[in-house]
């Protein structure tokens, strides 16, 4: 993982993590590749324990807006803390790019613009 712009040490609503990844992208593509993949498996962590908590149900002494909006953030910290903690979802989606990307490498000569990655709906 990329140390000066990893992002499990941030916090969840840091925006200047994405900026920081698009600027290492031509010195170290393969450990932002890498990098974007851990976003993506926060994202969908953050989307599960939403699920989780829309399937609970609301009510009680303690609900308010404010709550929710704490129990919002809270949940994206925790899904950003999960996917640092290497779970193999990143892990199998880089497998599968890079798979995608030697079969297009070899099969046209370049990378055709991601054309064939397996999850790019064509």
């Amino acid at each position: 993982m990329i140390d000066n712009i990893g992002m499990s040490n941030r916090l969840a609503l840091d925006v200047q993590g994405l900026g920081e990844l698009r600027g290492q992208i031509a010195a170290n593509p393969d450990q932002v590749l890498q990098e974007a993949a851990r976003q993506f498996e926060s994202l969908l962590f953050d989307m599960m324990m939403k699920s989780m908590r829309q399937s609970v149900g609301e009510g009680g002494l303690l609900d308010s807006e404010h709550s929710r909006t704490f129990t919002a953030l809270l949940d994206q910290q925790f899904a950003q803390n999960l996917a640092a903690s290497n779970h193999g979802l990143a892990d199998l989606m880089l497998q599968q790019i890079r798979q995608a990307q030697e079969s297009n490498n070899t099969n046209h000569g370049g990378f055709n613009n991601g054309a064939n990655l397996p999850l790019i709906n064509k």
